[in-house]
């Protein structure tokens, strides 16, 4: 698909569903994907595609060699949190506990929450729902993916009335 619209060299963001029909294209962008997609690919790839992009505008003459220094890892698994992790949607956060925790825990590279206290848990209508996330890693695929559900439901949501854990 990419080589379809022309594009030589740089970074670019296909999405490719397949159809009994075969391949469809749904979107090329030429762009860093969004959705924590550039740390999954310097996490398993070793680049880190801010920085090749960063230097390849600034014309440096092999910006690939200069960005592949990052450890590779063997399966990784992205872990959103939504409204679905959460018991209580009607009532403002009043604390989240147990991101420290859950960073801490071994295979998780990061945990990420972008809501405060005083915010409500927003509707899974669009990506603004997922309102954390966590990207852990292991030998296998099955294991990442433990290990980051454990990770989420470290997380503890309070609320004005209960505390309830967000997975």
């Amino acid at each position: 698909a990419i080589r379809a619209v022309g594009l030589r060299d740089g970074i670019a963001y296909p999405q490719v569903l397949w159809t009994s029909e075969g391949p469809k294209v749904l979107e090329i962008a030429v762009r860093i994907p969004g959705g924590h997609m550039a740390d999954v690919a310097m996490h398993t790839s070793g680049i880190d595609m801010v920085e090749f992009t960063i230097r390849q505008a600034l014309g440096e003459p092999d910006p690939l060699a200069a960005c592949q220094r990052h450890v590779q890892q063997k399966a990784l698994s992205v872990r959103f949190v939504t409204s679905l992790d959460v018991p209580d949607t009607e009532h403002p956060i009043t604390s989240i506990d147990g991101l420290a925790a859950a960073a801490d825990m071994p295979g998780v590279a990061w945990v990420r929450c972008h809501l405060q206290p005083g915010d409500r848990i927003p509707a899974l209508a669009h990506s603004g729902g997922r309102f954390g996330a966590v990207l852990a890693f292991a030998e296998t695929s099955a294991q990442a993916g433990e290990r980051s559900w454990a990770a989420v439901q470290e997380m503890q949501c309070e609320f004005d009335a209960a505390t309830a854990a967000c997975a």
